[in-house]
């Protein structure tokens, strides 16, 4: 999907503009900034806005750096002299930098598997860089160079996996032109590629902490009550910071509930592996009770982290397990926003089976820039982004509106490119192809 996109623009009052494709996000997007103009990118299609909003006051020639000569600056320029307005304008793709940073931060975002720190600081260097910000590259590449000098020297020795030997040699002049002295460890021989076993193992244990759980579809985002002194609940990912909490695949519940005698009931969720308990976004998370019909918060409390789990005390105010739904949101999510009704609840459900088939495709992808198999995981991929498709379908006719059905539409293309795609996408990080520290 390289080509411009048609959406609508509007000019407001105070000279502030606003770009929104007529094509929804399939994924929850993940937002760059760039000197007063905001993107937000669709993970699915990350060479494509899904949006952009530019301050007032802010020239419009901005709009060159994230989208090239291809940008409307001039056009735009002439709209905001007009005044308010509303107007069609095709948006051009981003350029391949900017794609690259809009992927970088999406696989922060959205990877729900574990993933190798150390790397994901050197793919931020490299876009900050690519995209012209030597200053945060700097900081980023100083932040990592302990991790770029471990892969240089593996480089060196030919261990490093075939496929991160670009991205590597990439990280390397992007650091040296940062100012790092790092040119000793520039002239890596070719690495061998991963063995067959190796690879297995690999995509292994990333398959499975990406994988489908074999909890019914009946569980639901509220937390259905197993019994009179217990529930479970699947937390919704846009309300908690990633690889926090542990993630055993999209219909697999994280949040235990359990009554006490005190009419209050215990939440708990475990920590993902490798995880500081002592980490501030841990120790930041908040959880909530609210009405399973309406979605109305009656509760909200500060969790605390015991061992390897956050764990909250909540009263329940009279009501029974399976009339309140239950979850856990961190500060930058205000209470209003949570998705705690029934629609929003599976809508947040939609957007788990979403992220799973995403991950899979990702995994996919590393799969095949080794010459193995990708069906696997593309097959995993396609079950996800089906689920979500089905779950939209199901959707009450009280949810139906045109921002629901222009939803629909665009999972089910999304699904169709799943289905016809016979690789995975290859702008692979770093992140992607190097296993986490504690596994290398």
């Amino acid at each position: 999907m390289s080509e411009p996109q048609r959406g609508i623009l509007t000019v407001d009052e105070a000279g502030g503009v606003g770009w929104w494709s007529r094509r929804v996000p399939v994924l929850p997007p993940v937002q760059l900034a760039a000197g007063g103009l905001t993107v937000r990118v669709d993970p699915a299609y990350p060479e494509v806005p899904a949006a952009w909003v530019l301050e007032p006051g802010i020239a419009p020639g901005v709009l060159e750096l994230v989208f090239g000569a291809a940008a409307p600056p001039d056009l735009v320029a002439a709209l905001v002299a007009d005044g308010e307005s509303v107007s069609a304008l095709e948006c051009p793709p981003l350029t391949p930098a900017w794609r690259r940073r809009a992927t970088v931060a999406a696989v922060a975002r959205w990877t729900t598997r574990r993933l190798n720190h150390g790397a994901l600081l050197l793919d931020r260097a490299v876009a900050e860089h690519a995209v012209g910000n030597p200053a945060a590259a700097g900081r980023l590449f100083r932040l990592g160079e302990y991790a770029l000098r471990d892969l240089g020297e593996r480089g060196l020795a030919g261990t490093l996996p075939e496929p991160a030997a670009e991205p590597l040699r990439a990280a390397l002049a992007a650091a040296e032109a940062c100012g790092l002295a790092v040119g000793g460890l520039r002239a890596e021989p070719p690495a061998p590629p991963l063995s067959d076993v190796t690879l297995a193992a690999l995509l292994s244990e990333w398959g499975r902490e990406a994988a489908l759980s074999a909890v019914p579809m009946g569980t639901t985002l509220g937390g259905e009550a197993t019994g009179p002194a217990s529930a479970q609940a699947l937390l919704d990912l846009t309300a908690i910071p990633p690889r926090i909490i542990a993630w055993h695949g999209a219909r697999a519940p994280e949040l235990a509930i359990e009554r006490q005698p005190d009419e209050s009931c215990v939440l708990t969720a475990n920590l993902a592996a490798g995880v500081d308990p002592d980490c501030r976004e841990a120790g930041e998370l908040l959880a909530y009770a609210a009405e399973q019909a309406t979605g109305r918060i009656i509760e909200v409390s500060a969790a605390d982290v015991r061992g390897n789990a956050v764990v909250a005390v909540l009263p329940l105010h009279g009501n029974s397990l399976d009339a309140l739904a239950f979850g856990l949101f961190d500060p930058d999510t205000k209470p209003d926003e949570l998705r705690a009704g029934p629609i929003g609840r599976s809508l947040a459900e939609i957007d788990r089976y979403l992220i799973e088939g995403w991950n899979q495709r990702r995994i996919a992808a590393v799969a095949t820039a080794d010459g193995g198999s990708a069906v696997t995981a593309l097959i995993a991929a396609r079950r996800a982004v089906g689920n979500a498709v089905r779950t939209l379908e199901a959707l009450p006719p009280a949810a139906e509106s045109l921002a629901l059905t222009a939803r629909r539409t665009a999972v089910a293309d999304y699904l169709t490119v799943l289905r016809e795609a016979a690789t995975a996408p290859a702008d692979l990080l770093l992140s992607d192809l190097l296993p986490p520290e504690d596994e290398a």
